[in-house]
């Protein structure tokens, strides 16, 4: 029950920056779309793919056990068995990123519209914007095995991939523009 309380809470504010405003500030960005106070009590970075799918869904008020819920459960199931195959996968991390998007574009996203934050419109109809594309791209791309992060402006949302290559050794961080 904790668990689920804390899905709901995140998907509350991943949703939220598209309806926020600037005003005046800087663009501040924040992983996960969380403090990190929060994040460490959570331990955001277990949960799954179909976690954070399941997630965006219900928050996109898709019940799960709907058609419309089974149908993008479908999809979803699709995407990553398309993503792990051995071709797809064999690849360097950072081209494995790359090539989400790219599938992303050529088969789901296909219309950019502002105010479509929903996960299942994205997956039906085509139609995105930063929230939604952002969290298929963050849901895939953790199915992919990609360490991702979602991150969030006062009127943005992209994910980042972290992939091996940085500096002293450290994870080279990559933001992936979905819109």
């Amino acid at each position: 029950m904790k668990r689920k309380f804390f899905l709901i809470f995140l998907c509350l504010l991943v949703f939220k920056v598209y309806s926020q405003t600037s005003q005046g500030r800087h663009p501040d960005l924040e992983p996960l779309f969380l403090p990190e106070t929060v994040l460490d009590k959570a331990n955001y970075s277990n949960l799954s793919a179909d976690e954070i799918f399941k997630l965006a869904l219900l928050y996109s008020e898709c019940p799960l056990d709907s058609p419309q819920g089974q149908h993008c459960l479908e999809i979803f199931g699709n995407i990553k068995e398309e993503i792990t195959r051995q071709t797809f996968i064999r690849q360097d991390p950072e081209q494995v990123g790359r090539n989400i998007l790219k599938l992303l574009y050529r088969d789901y996203l296909k219309t950019y519209s502002s105010y479509q934050t929903k996960i299942n419109v994205a997956l039906e109809t085509g139609q995105y914007n930063c929230v939604s594309s952002a969290l298929l791209y963050m849901a895939v791309a953790k199915a992919a095995g990609l360490v991702v992060r979602g991150q969030k402006t006062s009127e943005h949302a992209f994910c980042s991939v972290y992939v091996p290559g940085g500096k002293n050794g450290q994870p080279k961080k990559i933001d992936v523009e979905t819109t």
